[in-house]
């Protein structure tokens, strides 16, 4: 049984199912990774943070990563360091990459998609194409923040 969540995505009501146990397993897979470093890193992890894209739009990307300074916007309207969107089996290919250009648009310089089942094949979407996130470790651009996936893997495997 899937429970649906209404969004409002250029002034129209988008209908998508609830994040499952997995999703919700990354999600705080990854803010615990990311808690981990906050002090080294001067980041956070905030999980569904409102950034405005554009003039007319608003994204709630799966985790959000932001500078320390950042943290007293309630609405982000400054490109933030990473965004993070977990893969639900009801994404729509058309809506994804319409939110990943969204995101570029906006000049953010991490946009991480993760998969959470099957080969567990992460991605970083960079002008307009999705590059395999091959290695272990997958260092994000403009901060000395990185991404251990078998650390995060094993605070998955912790939860």
């Amino acid at each position: 049984m899937f429970w649906l969540i209404r969004h409002i995505v250029n002034r129209r009501i988008e209908e998508s199912c609830m994040e499952d146990q997995e999703h919700s397993a990354w999600q705080e897979a990854l803010i615990l990774w990311f808690g981990s470093h906050r002090k080294e890193w001067q980041l956070r992890a905030r999980p569904k943070l409102r950034v405005n894209v554009s003039a007319e739009h608003y994204q709630i990307p799966d985790i959000t990563l932001v500078r320390n300074e950042e943290l007293q916007d309630q609405i982000l309207t400054r490109p933030p360091i990473a965004v993070f969107e977990i893969l639900s089996p009801d994404d729509r290919v058309s809506r994804l990459f319409e939110k990943l250009e969204q995101y570029k648009r906006m000049e953010i310089p991490n946009i991480i998609l993760v998969e959470p089942a099957g080969a567990r094949l992460h991605r970083k979407y960079v002008d307009g194409e999705l590059i395999p996130c091959n290695e272990d470790i997958l260092r994000l651009d403009r901060t000395e923040a990185f991404v251990n996936w078998k650390d995060v893997e094993a605070l998955l495997a912790s939860s």
